[in-house]
């Protein structure tokens, strides 16, 4: 997905509404992502993008540009998701659990093979399993090189640790789900 536009971002943190909803729905699907991969649900996901877009846009002014306004959101929900997990901890509540659907849909209207959506479920199920296995760290550091892109200065700045750190995270988290993965299809 390119870059939103500089002069978005700007009429953004200058607080025009126009704007403020371009961001949104810009990152929405990608911060979804990510908050999904930590949380596992779609009622505390909602809530914490819901959260993370209200808090950026009361911080609008905070906004430096040092770093890109999406690795700046995904710092804001990485951190509202890590205090839920924390605590849900605490008061030892477990989640609501929706049957771990993926969060984005399948469009309707295609036709595919039952075995093939079968097997693809089934495939699909094991890696959230795997991931799940993983550390909170470990799972965002993975879910944001592997499937967001994101570069490792970028993992870093969200994620709040060094380079470093997160190549060691990555390194970990990658070998983890290799090990995983081979255990459950056996």
């Amino acid at each position: 997905m390119p870059r939103l536009d500089p002069h978005i971002v700007l009429r953004f943190c200058r607080g025009d509404h126009k704007a403020f909803r371009a961001v949104v729905e810009h990152h929405q699907e990608k911060l979804s992502r990510l908050a999904f991969s930590i949380l596992g649900n779609r009622e505390d996901v909602e809530d914490v993008v819901q959260e993370a877009f209200i808090r950026a846009f009361n911080a609008r002014k905070s906004f430096r540009g040092r770093s890109g306004i999406g690795t700046w959101l995904y710092r804001i929900v990485f951190n509202l998701c890590v205090d839920l997990k924390r605590s849900q901890a605490r008061a030892n509540i477990e989640p609501y659990d929706d049957s771990r659907k993926p969060f984005t849909e399948q469009p309707a209207g295609r036709l595919k093979d039952p075995l093939h959506e079968l097997e693809s479920a089934e495939t699909a199920q094991l890696i959230r399993r795997a991931l799940d296995d993983l550390t909170i760290e470990q799972r965002t550091a993975v879910m944001l090189r592997e499937i967001e892109g994101l570069s490792y200065k970028e993992i870093a700045k969200v994620m709040g640790c060094s380079r470093g750190t997160v190549m060691s995270r990555l390194h970990y988290g990658r070998k983890r789900l290799q090990e995983l993965l081979r255990s459950f299809k056996d």
